[in-house]
């Protein structure tokens, strides 16, 4: 159980660099699935995902 906790920590410390895991692994699940879900949506290199003038090929 300690070493899932403890990957959690992990993988939360890659996601959001510079700020403390939550000890408890629910708030762990949160977070990451958060963040996991906030990249999915943004794309690769996308700060906005409203703004499609930034996409590659999008013509407005």
């Amino acid at each position: 159980m300690m070493t899932g906790l403890k990957r959690k920590q992990e993988q939360f410390c890659d996601l959001y660099p510079g700020q403390t895991p939550p000890d408890s692994e629910a708030a762990l699940d949160i977070a990451i699935a958060e963040a996991m879900r906030e990249r999915y949506h943004r794309g690769p290199g996308e700060q906005q995902p409203e703004d499609r003038a930034g996409w590659p090929g999008f013509k407005p």
